[in-house]
């Protein structure tokens, strides 16, 4: 047998990244977003946080706790309560406590994972310009992810100079990751060059420290991860400040702006701090996102491998870096490589479906159709068409005709996420681009394929969550070979030094562009950094 189609099906894959993705029923990006009950923003006058504390009890409000640094109360209270204390001498500023969440979204092509014993460089390496700016030892700094923690176990992710904390709200430890989000986040930044997996941003042991604020768990009932707040953030901030960070990574945010929180956020700025966070995934037409659109805080767009700007991210954003279908660390074993194979011809990767069982199957393909009714592929591997019926009643009726695996092709250009919901398969099922079907078809009549789904601790996620971790590598990587520099001059170098993409200067779109490393060293070698204060147009940083 030829193995040319096999070899046409691998280059036609992996050319599927500018493709439109399709998301399969039970996949909202946005369905985690639980109800919590409310809390309120209390901010005191100079010295009178613990008389309206007081008050506070007094009226049947509940102070749930103080940031003295910042004169704030969080305050659970109803609307009733609230409405007492408006116009009191006391206050400052009063205000609700709005939801933060994780920018992430499902991955948007059929992923090309690292193979076993392989260490594959994602793309928004080369991208960045990273590959010729390694770490400069002896300047180690320290980068705080308030994130869902990480998996500190993790074969690719450093163990030194790692430490952390969990929220108030009781998110669980900070060295476990129960949805991802924060482990792929790291693994951007910091995973190993140790000839397996992925190859991060800073990828030697040692070379920077890293401090994980928890705030995102995973909710028990729905499996989804849960959602933090404006009051919580500025507690996760003050933990970064504590801990000496100088980079705070925040791949998160929401649409709803406080007082407090800007106010939190520019005292930190002001005290040294480098702020970034993700734009937010809602869209072009979407309301800006906090605190990315604080004035104090770099906010990144997302673009994809050929810097064309992701249909998600949301405009107005500084600064642009990878952030569609990035590949990096997820918690140990706890993604998904499907492989498919045919001997001569090599294996590459396909898409497992959500709930598809581990697991081997041998045997030739048999065509099910839309797979309405039991198909009869006894001992073969079921050729199936999506549409009409779920991927459970499909994957169903291949297991009761004793099919031995699952390959369901998409019914339209482009890949998909698929999810069998809760009725996981006891054969491995993966999924495939509508662009694939002529050319399995083509293959030879009883021609032996192997199907594979294993277990992995790598995967592909997309949001402007994935794009945040980036630029903080490329900060973080700059900041060490100019150590005296101020976070504002680290910052201007970061926009001034970016690939526009757009219009000359900050771009409705693309920002200032898409951040490169070595151009921000350079940059940052011409800055002055002993002045107390560099220049930072209004005109280019205009207030939300």
């Amino acid at each position: 047998m030829s193995p040319m189609p096999w070899l046409r099906l691998l280059a036609m894959l992996a050319s599927l990244a500018t493709l439109p993705p399709t998301f399969a029923q039970g996949l909202q990006p946005d369905s985690h977003r639980q109800q919590r009950a409310r809390t309120w923003l209390v901010t005191a006058t100079s010295g009178a946080t613990e008389r309206l504390a007081r008050h506070i009890e007094s009226l049947g409000g509940r102070v749930e706790r103080t940031l003295p640094r910042h004169q704030l109360l969080v305050v659970r209270m109803d609307s009733a309560t609230a409405n007492l204390l408006k116009g009191n001498s006391l206050i400052q500023n009063l205000e609700a406590d709005p939801p933060r969440y994780p920018m992430q979204l499902p991955a948007m092509q059929s992923p090309q994972l690292p193979m076993p014993d392989r260490e594959t460089i994602p793309y928004g390496i080369e991208q960045l310009d990273t590959p010729v700016l390694p770490y400069r030892h002896g300047t180690n700094r320290t980068i705080c992810l308030i994130d869902s923690g990480i998996d500190l176990q993790h074969e690719d992710l450093p163990k030194g100079g790692v430490s952390g904390a969990f929220d108030v709200q009781g998110s669980g430890d900070w060295y476990v990751d129960e949805t991802g989000h924060g482990t792929h986040v790291a693994g951007t930044i910091a995973a190993l060059a140790n000839d397996r997996g992925v190859r991060g941003l800073i990828p030697q042991p040692n070379d920077i420290n890293l401090f994980v604020v928890k705030v995102f768990g995973k909710d028990p009932d729905t499996g989804e991860s849960t959602w933090t707040s404006s009051a919580d953030l500025i507690t996760a901030l003050d933990r970064c400040e504590d801990a000496g960070a100088t980079i705070v990574n925040m791949s998160l945010g929401g649409p709803e702006k406080t007082w407090a929180e800007r106010r939190a956020f520019a005292r930190a700025f002001r005290h040294g701090l480098l702020l970034v966070a993700a734009a937010g995934n809602d869209g072009p037409d979407a309301p800006p996102s906090y605190p990315a659109s604080y004035p104090s805080v770099i906010s990144v767009g997302a673009v994809d491998a050929r810097d064309a700007v992701a249909d998600f991210s949301q405009h107005g954003a500084e600064v642009v870096a990878p952030g569609v279908d990035v590949l990096s660390t997820v918690p140990t074993a706890s993604g998904r490589l499907g492989l498919l194979a045919a001997a001569g011809v090599g294996q590459f990767a396909t898409d497992p479906l959500e709930g598809s069982a581990l697991g081997e199957a041998q045997g030739s393909f048999f065509s099910c159709g839309l797979a309405q009714s039991t198909c009869p592929a006894q001992g073969q591997i079921c050729l199936i068409e999506r549409g009409e019926n779920t991927f459970a009643e499909k994957v169903q009726h291949c297991q009761d005709g004793g099919g031995s695996g699952a390959v369901i092709l998409n019914n339209e250009p482009g890949s998909f996420a698929g999810t069998l919901g809760d009725q996981p398969s006891t054969i491995p099922v993966v999924g495939l681009p509508q662009e694939a079907g002529p050319i399995l078809a083509a293959l030879p009549t009883g021609q032996a394929v192997t199907l594979s789904v294993t277990a992995t601790s790598y995967g592909l996620k997309s949001g402007t969550s994935m794009a945040t971790p980036h630029v903080v590598g490329v900060a973080a990587l700059a900041w060490s070979y100019h150590p005296a520099c101020s976070a504002q001059a680290v910052r201007l170098a970061l926009d001034y030094s970016a690939l526009g993409l757009g219009e000359p200067g900050r771009d409705p779109i693309y920002g200032f562009g898409l951040v490169q490393a070595q151009a921000a060293r350079s940059l940052l070698e011409q800055l002055d950094c002993g002045k107390p204060s560099l220049p930072f147009p209004s005109s280019l940083y205009p207030l939300p």
